[in-house]
């Protein structure tokens, strides 16, 4: 009944990371599968079941056991062990986690134009009948940065997108869509001074990981330590892209990447179309550059500096041109 192996996986301790067991066990009767997971060591992983979804607390820096159990009707059993590392947390760490369990949440984002409401631990951000984009956002000042999340969109039509600011002169938004009939996921940039965004075609495309259904959700990892950008659905790897071999447009991608300063959460897609976010989470180091202001707080200079990109998304887009990032790029 296995089929596969569940990845080994390193976390920083006080770190969550869910993993769908499904794809890792098979009935050859065709049954419902039940499953059942333990950890080796509490104290160093706790471990808790949702149907298929195994959620994994790192607790404490060690190394522990999950053993996952499924069970076909008959009561034939097979299981499953994975080792899981856990990372002593880093001082110098900062960035948010939110679960959306409560609407107590909605105080943590500013939120503007269409609708945005949580109902039942998920975070809906809904286009307006008008046409008017739903955003919600948060501010930061992070290097380092790896950006997890479970997203999706609630209807066929509806695209959900994730801004994530820059502080290169050009290139000032990378944005990550799911949804786009072009592909299963897409990354762009902003050009600032084209005032259009570029897809990247070696961080977009198309992948079995990526679950685009109407209500069908996916995690998706990005994450630049330094030296890589790496895109992650699930368990499988989309790209990465080694930094000192890459640029756009001639320009190096470490200073585009190198520091973000807000996330924006955003429905793209048709009027009345709703991106749906289960939980998110951006952690990184604190910029050296960083102001001492709260944290999602928005900058005073913010207010009255020109958003091109606010511009971008609530009118039509134009055709943008496709370019690659590096020659020394892999995908699946």
């Amino acid at each position: 009944m296995p089929a596969g192996t569940i990845p080994a996986q390193v976390v920083t301790a006080g770190l969550t990371i869910t993993v769908d067991v499904t794809p890792f066990f098979r009935d050859p009767d065709g049954g419902t599968l039940t499953y059942a997971a333990a950890s080796s060591d509490d104290a160093v992983v706790s471990v808790a079941l949702a149907g298929s979804d195994l959620t994994m607390t790192a607790v404490a820096a060690g190394t522990a056991t999950v053993t996952v159990t499924a069970t076909d009707p008959d009561g034939l059993a097979a299981t499953q062990s994975v080792q899981i590392t856990v990372e002593p947390e880093d001082d110098d760490r900062a960035g948010f986690r939110d679960d959306f369990a409560t609407r107590a949440s909605l105080a943590d984002w500013n939120v503007r134009g269409g609708t945005v409401a949580i109902v039942g631990g998920i975070l809906y951000v809904t286009r307006s009948e008008a046409g008017q984009v739903a955003v919600a956002e948060r501010w930061f000042d992070l290097t380092s940065w790896t950006l997890r999340t479970r997203l999706g969109r609630a209807e066929s039509l509806g695209v959900v997108s994730v801004y994530l600011d820059t502080e290169d002169d050009r290139y000032s938004i990378l944005d990550l869509s799911i949804g786009i009939q072009s592909y299963d996921y897409r990354l762009r940039v902003f050009d600032s001074q084209q005032e259009n965004f570029v897809v990247i075609s070696d961080w977009s495309g198309y992948s079995g990981a990526i679950h685009d259904g109407a209500g069908e959700l996916t995690d998706f990892t990005l994450g630049y330590d330094g030296e890589d950008f790496i895109g992650v659905a699930g368990d499988t790897e989309l790209f990465r892209t080694p930094i000192s071999e890459a640029s756009i447009n001639g320009t190096p991608l470490h200073p585009i990447l190198d520091r973000v300063t807000r996330i924006r959460l955003l429905s793209r897609g048709s009027d009345n179309t709703s991106a749906i976010f289960d939980w998110v989470e951006l952690f990184g180091i604190e910029s050296s550059a960083s102001t001492t202001q709260a944290p999602g707080a928005r900058p005073a200079a913010d207010s009255s500096a020109k958003d091109l990109v606010d511009e971008a998304i609530e009118n039509p887009e134009r055709p943008a041109p496709t370019r690659g990032a590096s020659r020394n790029t892999s995908k699946p």
